[in-house]
């Protein structure tokens, strides 16, 4: 039987501070301390720091979710992932995230699991008012585009793009960084040359791609052979490599879609080959993973200008708060990026290390 007299002797959890308290021990309105709690600049500067000393010994905290659904918007930027696996992206994201936190905004991550569509998830955004959402490594769909905008859910899409003018997009150059390489490689020699592709539905994979390919075809004495890893991974990038080595390939470069693409094609030319990087092969990436410069690899690549995207796409942010406009001219924004070579591939000496 449960002791009722010692029950309610217990002491009951104190009640959370609301609004009324803190304006009631302040001496002012509900209205002035919810000014005050908002902005610095709305009120006295003498009532907002009273406001705020109050609030503290009170320990009140806002109701996040309740101001959100008053003012239709939050300070909460989805961030929403489609490869978290790729090395890049942890590094991308940890870069967002803490730029982000400098605009006192804070990140909700949505990681869209494979096979899902982005729609899928996107109702948490919803629920909670997100200011803008971010998709990192992940194809957007026309449904997925409505339902933001019917949401009033600006998008903006990180370092890949759609045809879709709702959408500010803020890619790297693929195009002219896959030309780079191309001439590059040519200009050191190579003629027998081979793209290996990463996810062929990306406009990453795409672009680079393309470029390189347009390059090589201007130039007129060097062939091409394209192979398709099917993914952006370190395991599909090997067992590309291991099928050029059954195949016999004549080939003398190899660019890869990205650099763990690239990781994964060296180590099976290497050690399922016996092929000698550069000596036989010279083998360039994309990206500049923190992994690309271990001195297992020491990897020829193109520097993404994540920092400078970061900071476009923070701009444009900021610019959103003050005029609620996301998107003024254009709607794709490319950044070129820098090639760095190392001692994967043979090169004339126009390039230095990185």
């Amino acid at each position: 039987m449960r002791d009722f007299k010692n029950m309610s002797n217990r002491k009951r959890p104190e009640k959370r501070a609301t609004v009324r308290d803190v304006a009631v021990r302040a001496g002012v309105s509900v209205a002035t301390v919810s000014r005050a709690l908002k902005s610095r600049n709305s009120v006295a500067e003498e009532t907002y720091r009273r406001v705020w000393t109050v609030a503290e010994e009170l320990g009140y905290q806002t109701n996040v979710f309740a101001r959100n659904l008053s003012q239709n918007s939050s300070d909460i930027v989805a961030v929403v992932v489609g490869d978290i696996t790729n090395p890049f992206y942890p590094e991308v994201i940890d870069k967002l995230t803490k730029r982000l936190s400098l605009q006192k905004l804070n990140v909700m991550l949505v990681n869209v699991l494979e096979g899902a569509r982005a729609e899928d998830a996107l109702a948490p955004l919803f629920q909670y008012r997100v200011k803008a959402a971010i998709f990192v490594a992940l194809s957007l769909t026309s449904r997925a585009c409505d339902l933001c905008r019917r949401n009033d859910v600006p998008i903006i899409l990180f370092n890949r793009y759609i045809d879709d003018p709702r959408v500010l997009k803020i890619v790297c150059d693929n195009v002219n960084a896959g030309r780079l390489i191309a001439k590059t490689l040519s200009d050191a020699g190579h003629r027998k040359l081979v793209y290996i592709a990463g996810s062929t539905d990306t406009s990453t994979n795409r672009d680079r791609k393309v470029g390189f390919t347009e390059m090589l075809l201007e130039r007129g004495d060097c062939e091409c052979v394209l192979e398709n890893a099917g993914a952006y991974s370190y395991e599909a990038g090997h067992q590309a490599g291991l099928r050029l080595v059954r195949e016999n390939r004549s080939m003398d470069a190899i660019f890869c879609a990205n650099d763990i693409v690239a990781m994964g094609v060296m180590d099976a030319l290497r050690y399922g080959g016996g092929v000698r990087i550069p000596e036989d092969v010279s083998v360039v990436g994309f990206d500049d993973i923190a992994a690309a410069r271990w001195p297992a690899y020491d990897l020829t690549t193109v520097r993404q200008p994540v920092d400078r995207m970061i900071e476009m796409m923070a701009a444009k942010l900021e610019s959103y708060s003050r005029s609620r406009c996301l998107i003024e001219n254009d709607n794709l924004m490319r950044v070129p990026g820098q090639f760095i070579a190392r001692s994967s591939a043979k090169l004339s000496q126009v390039q230095t290390k990185d």
